[in-house]
């Protein structure tokens, strides 16, 4: 059963009733494949999506003077499942950041994500990009993103913990894997842009492919792109590292910062950006070396 709108959304629609205020969309980005798909499905009209109620796949997140959600869609629920069309919407309304970069003005989260979409268009790490929508309705500013399901990958997490319970020798996978995920991170980085919250919910691996992995990466909200280089591994694969404690020891964070590096040693500044990982806490384990 669909859940009420958030206060942010029930209060619009109270005040529409009172003072009629007129949804001006202030930018669309729209897939030309997707258009009839997503017209036929009412996702074009975005002053209907503003009021509408959701069955909430992530509740409201009250933060940022505002909120944001996320709900997932069916296109075709009547055929079998195999065969669905899954789509991911997420919407916001007044969820803003501001940064010394932009001057301090309030800008919403998901057109930062939509700054990362562009930046790393062409290196096949994303999800498809359906839709973007901007508006505006009185003093209320939000945006829509639309994004297709990722068919066919599961979330690292996922995958490490069923690799574990069902491999009786998963070392190697699980490096084969994390070679993936370091390679992913190193094309990331190479376009001038890092996560800022590379964490295993936001890492998605596919079916192996002569031993490597497809990864796509998601929630790009906080994307930047770092003035340092070295903050590309002190907050991208700190943060990685520091969130899989239980999943990899020592060693095997040490040969995942290896492989990104692609090297068998540590040069100079890559051994001080690994001692600055470790203040962090990020090679701590629960894991025990073999």
């Amino acid at each position: 059963m669909p859940l009420a709108s958030p206060p942010f959304l029930r209060d619009s629609t109270k005040r529409l009733v009172s003072t009629p205020l007129c949804l001006k969309l202030k930018k669309t980005i729209i897939a030309p494949e997707w258009e009839q798909h997503l017209s036929a499905a009412g996702l074009l009209d975005i002053e209907a999506l503003t009021t509408r109620e959701f069955e909430w796949f992530e509740e409201p997140n009250y933060r940022m003077g505002g909120w944001s959600a996320v709900t997932r869609l069916c296109l075709n629920s009547e055929v079998a499942e195999d065969k669905q069309v899954v789509l991911f919407l997420k919407v916001q309304e007044n969820h803003c950041y501001r940064t010394i970069q932009n001057g301090m003005r309030k800008r919403l989260s998901y057109e930062r994500e939509m700054d990362a979409f562009e930046g790393l268009k062409d290196t096949g790490l994303l999800p498809d990009l359906l839709l973007f929508a901007k508006w505006r309705k009185g003093r209320d500013v939000g945006s829509i993103v639309i994004t297709r399901a990722l068919d066919g990958f599961v979330g690292l997490r996922e995958w490490l913990t069923d690799v574990q319970l069902t491999n009786p020798n998963p070392d190697e996978k699980v490096r084969q894997v994390m070679a993936s995920v370091g390679e992913a991170a190193r094309v990331m980085h190479a376009t001038g842009w890092a996560h800022f919250s590379f964490e295993p919910q936001h890492i998605f691996i596919g079916a192996e492919q002569a031993g490597s992995y497809p990864i796509r990466l998601i929630d790009l909200e906080r994307a930047r792109r770092p003035y340092r280089s070295k903050i590309f591994v002190t907050e991208d694969l700190s943060r990685l590292l520091r969130k899989s404690d239980r999943f990899f020891s020592r060693e095997q964070k040490l040969q995942f910062l290896l492989d990104y590096f692609q090297t068998d040693t540590f040069s100079p500044k890559q051994l001080k950006w690994v001692k600055e990982v470790e203040q962090r806490g990020s090679l701590k384990s629960t894991v025990v070396d073999a």
